[in-house]
C-alpha cells in the first residue's frame, strides 16, 4: 500500500515540470514575434529617412527673389535656385494672409543657379490681403511616393508689390510694372503700370485707366521704332509709325491707332502704260496674252519645262509657229492697220538650239507676196531687224554686231520710232550678266510701210525660216522704251 502512494506522487511532479517548459517556450515565441514587428517598423523608418537624406534635402537651397500681385487672385513669384546638391520634382508654395493659408503645388525641376517666375492662381485668398509666401521643395522618393522637404525661403509681401494700377502707392522703384510709378528708370516697356505722382521717363507718358506707360511718338533713325512714321532711315515697309511724324517720300502710314505701319506706296512702272501684249508661254496656255486680248493660235509649239526664264515653262519652236491676224489685234497695237502712232518696242527672252540659217522670232508681213512690215530674226548667230518700206517688198536691214551662242539665254529688245526713223537693238547676255557688245542704234532712210498681215512667231507667214529654240516672256509696247525702261522690263517678273 505504501509503495503505491509513492508512485502517485512522482507522476504529479512530472506533469508540473512539463507545463513549465511549454509556458517558457510560448513566452519565448511571443518575444521573438514582438521583436520582429518592432524591427520592421524601425527598418522602414530608417530606410525612409535614409532615402530622403540621400536626395539632398539638407543641401538644396532655394530663394524667393520677388513677389508681384497681378490681379485680385493671381500673383507672380520669382524663385532662384542657389548652389547646392539635390534633385526635386516640384515646388510647394504656401501663401498666407494672416487668417488663412493656401498651398499651391507646381510640378517643376530647376538646375543650379536657374531662375524662374511662377504665376500662382489663388482659390480663397484675396491678393490685397497677402502677407507672406513660402516655398519648399517636393521630392519623389525611391518608392515612388512624394515627400515635401523643409521650407527653404519666405518672402514678406509689402503694399508696394501691388501691380493692378488701380491704387497707386507713389512708389517709384526700378521694378517693371510697379503700381504707382510712371515709367521710371528700369520701366522702359510700353504698358508698365504708372501714376502721375512719379516722374515720367524721357520718351514716355502715363495714360489710361488704370494708368500705364505709353511710348510717345518718336521720329528717330532706327528701324521699327514704335510711334514713328517712315522717317529718314526707316525705308523698310512695315516700320512702326503714327500721324505725329512726317511721312517719308514714297511711303504712307496705314493701320489703326497704335498699330500703324509704314507701307511703301506702290506705283506702276513707267513702261507699264505702254504694254499692249505679253506672252508668257506657260504650259497649257502657250499663246495666252496675260495683259490683253491678243491671244496667239499655236501650231506645234510645245512647253519646255526644263529651260525657261519665268513661270514654269517657255515655248519651244522647231518647225512651228504661233500667230494672230491683224483684225484680231487690239486697238492701239503697234503697226496694226491704220496705226498712226507707228512706235514699237518688242522684248523677249531667246535661247537658240542652233545658230545656223534664219530663225524668225517676231514678224508682221503678208503671206501672198512676202510684203514685210517688221521682222526680228536670228541669222547665223546675229540678231537682224528688217523694216519694210514702199509697198513692203523693199526693206532696210539692221544687224547687231555681236554673235549669240547656242543653249544660252539672251534678252533681246528692239525699238523703232517712225516719226524720227530711229531704231535700237539691245541684247543682254544672261550668262555673263551684262549687255552683249554695244547697242545697235541709228536711223533708217525710209518710213515704215504698214499692211494687214498677221503677227507670226517662230517662222514666216508662208512657213519658212523656222526658229529652232525657246522664246519666253515676249512683250510688245506701243512706244519706244528707254534703255532704263528696257532693263526694268528685263528684271520684271
Amino acid at each position: 500500500m505504501e509503495r503505491r502512494g509513492v508512485i502517485g506522487l512522482n507522476n504529479r511532479s512530472s506533469k508540473k515540470a512539463l507545463s513549465t517548459i511549454v509556458a517558457t517556450l510560448i513566452i519565448l515565441l511571443l518575444v521573438m514575434v514582438a521583436v520582429g514587428i518592432v524591427w520592421i517598423v524601425v527598418r522602414n523608418v530608417i530606410q525612409q529617412g535614409a532615402e530622403q537624406v540621400s536626395l539632398g534635402k539638407l543641401t538644396l537651397d532655394l530663394q524667393i527673389q520677388q513677389v508681384k500681385i497681378l490681379n485680385s487672385n493671381t500673383i507672380s513669384v520669382k524663385v532662384s535656385r542657389q548652389t547646392g546638391a539635390g534633385e526635386f520634382t516640384g515646388l510647394s508654395f504656401v501663401v498666407e494672409d494672416g487668417d488663412q493659408t493656401e498651398v499651391v503645388d507646381v510640378n517643376v525641376s530647376m538646375a543650379e543657379l536657374e531662375q524662374r517666375t511662377f504665376n500662382l492662381t489663388l482659390a480663397g485668398i484675396n491678393t490685397a490681403n497677402l502677407k507672406k509666401v513660402s516655398v519648399a521643395p517636393v521630392f519623389t522618393l525611391e518608392s515612388g511616393k512624394e515627400a515635401i522637404g523643409p521650407v527653404k525661403s519666405e518672402y514678406t509681401v509689402s503694399s508696394s508689390s501691388s501691380t493692378d494700377g488701380t491704387t497707386p502707392t507713389n512708389n517709384c522703384g526700378n521694378g517693371v510694372v510697379e503700381t504707382g510709378e510712371t515709367c521710371d528708370d528700369g520701366d522702359t516697356t510700353s504698358g508698365d503700370g504708372c501714376s502721375s505722382s512719379c516722374a515720367i521717363e524721357s520718351g514716355y507718358g502715363c495714360s489710361g485707366q488704370p494708368s500705364v506707360c505709353t511710348l510717345n511718338p518718336v521720329c528717330g533713325n532706327s528701324l521699327n521704332e514704335t510711334g514713328e512714321q517712315c522717317d529718314d532711315g526707316d525705308t523698310t515697309s512695315g516700320d512702326g509709325c503714327s500721324s505725329t511724324c512726317t511721312i517719308e517720300s514714297g511711303y504712307t502710314c496705314t493701320g489703326g491707332t497704335g498699330q500703324s505701319v509704314c507701307t511703301a506706296i506702290q506705283t506702276a512702272p513707267s513702261w507699264q502704260q505702254y504694254l499692249v501684249a505679253r506672252w508668257n508661254f506657260e504650259n497649257g496656255a502657250l499663246g495666252t496674252d496675260s495683259v490683253g486680248s491678243n491671244n496667239l493660235a499655236t501650231y506645234g509649239v510645245v512647253a519646255d519645262t526644263t529651260n525657261y526664264k519665268e513661270g514654269s515653262s517657255s515655248g519651244h519652236f522647231t518647225s512651228d509657229k504661233a500667230n494672230i491676224s491683224d483684225s484680231a489685234l487690239s486697238a492701239g497695237f503697234p503697226f496694226k492697220t491704220g496705226d498712226t502712232n507707228k512706235k514699237i518696242t518688242v522684248t523677249f527672252w531667246l535661247r537658240l538650239d542652233t545658230t545656223d540659217g534664219f530663225g524668225y522670232c517676231y514678224s508682221k508681213s503678208l503671206d501672198a507676196n512676202g510684203d514685210k512690215v517688221i521682222a526680228i530674226f536670228n541669222a547665223g548667230g546675229k540678231i537682224i531687224v528688217d523694216l519694210g518700206y514702199g509697198t513692203g517688198t523693199q526693206f532696210e536691214s539692221i544687224s547687231h554686231d555681236s554673235y549669240l551662242s547656242t543653249n544660252k539665254w539672251y534678252f533681246v529688245a528692239v525699238t523703232y520710232d517712225d516719226s524720227t526713223k530711229s531704231y535700237r537693238i539691245r541684247i543682254w547676255d544672261d550668262s555673263a550678266q551684262q549687255i552683249l557688245g554695244t547697242d545697235k542704234t541709228g536711223t533708217t532712210t525710209n518710213n515704215i510701210y504698214l499692211n494687214n498681215g498677221p503677227i507670226v512667231l517662230g517662222t514666216t507667214p508662208v512657213g519658212y525660216h523656222n526658229l529652232y529654240g525657246d522664246l519666253d516672256k515676249m512683250m510688245v509696247f506701243n512706244n519706244t522704251l528707254t534703255t532704263t525702261q528696257i532693263d526694268e522690263v528685263r528684271n520684271a517678273a
